[in-house]
């Protein structure tokens, strides 16, 4: 087994438990971690600014050594200060996914900073919203500001999940790929986005390779790390595909699994 070098967490339902709180257990644990010379960080869907205000109130970001979001289209190297952004999208790209959902009439949601873009206001758009702590703009993807985007989601009602992705994946380019990051959220990236990606990147910084990382997830969007890096842990709440792609299952985000598989795995010897 390679030596690890970094632990890598996905932040919502891995990290934290599904009430936002992160033990003094997990802290501790996360100090202990760092101590030993081992970097942390975290890996995220959310927007830059919503993590970076999480974790502060969390009192986490003081331990982070990088925060990866929007799954890998961002990485801030908190140890160097230095910020990456990876194979963002244009606006003639996402006008022409647009297009693919026409007939569905699917709203969208994407971020720049502090704003969120939607086509219009819905219960969905409120709650991505309220996560991302983002001020709502609406409007048609075509009257969007021309700028460089990390990603874009579909929000997609249960009913439509089938027909929503055989459309995207009729008539999609080679360019983009789409997953479902939410139960009701198809999200699209460049091919080439993922967290696997900025992990790795963030590892060849720091003088070692990808299979030096240990990743804790609980999603689709966390499948990728869970395979690509050295070990992958899905925690006990996480998803069929998660748990497929994990090296090992621990306790579930409620109960501290991230903490106690640390603790047990690299003979932490924290109690808690």
């Amino acid at each position: 087994m390679n030596e690890i070098r970094a632990v890598i967490c996905d932040l919502d339902d891995t990290l934290k438990s599904r009430d936002g709180g992160l033990s003094e257990f997990t802290k501790r644990t996360i100090i202990a971690l760092r101590n030993k010379g081992i970097l942390f960080g975290i890996a995220t869907g959310r927007s830059s600014n919503s993590v970076r205000r999480t974790l502060k109130e969390i009192h986490l970001l003081e331990l982070c050594d990088v925060v990866i979001t929007m799954n890998g289209a961002q990485e801030h190297d908190m140890k160097y200060d230095r910020k990456h952004s990876f194979f963002p999208l244009d606006k003639r790209t996402l006008v022409d996914l647009g297009k693919i959902f026409e007939p569905l009439d699917l709203n969208y949601c994407l971020y720049d900073n502090d704003y969120q873009f939607a086509k219009r206001d819905d219960l969905s758009i409120q709650r991505i919203g309220k996560n991302n702590l983002s001020i709502p703009t609406f409007s048609e993807l075509k009257d969007l500001p021309d700028i460089l985007y990390s990603k874009i989601m579909f929000l997609v009602p249960s009913e439509k999940k089938e027909v929503a992705m055989a459309l995207f994946n009729q008539h999609k380019t080679a360019q983009v790929r789409g997953f479902f990051s939410d139960p009701d959220l198809i999200e699209v990236v460049d091919t080439r986005v993922s967290k696997s990606y900025a992990i790795e990147q963030f590892c060849i910084q720091h003088g070692f390779t990808i299979a030096n990382a240990m990743a804790f997830g609980d999603h689709n969007n966390d499948v990728e790390m869970l395979k690509d890096c050295g070990i992958g842990v899905c925690v006990g709440n996480g998803n069929p595909e998660a748990k497929a792609a994990a090296d090992y299952i621990a306790l579930s985000c409620e109960e501290d699994g991230v903490a106690h598989f640390l603790n047990d795995f690299l003979k932490l010897e924290l109690t808690r």
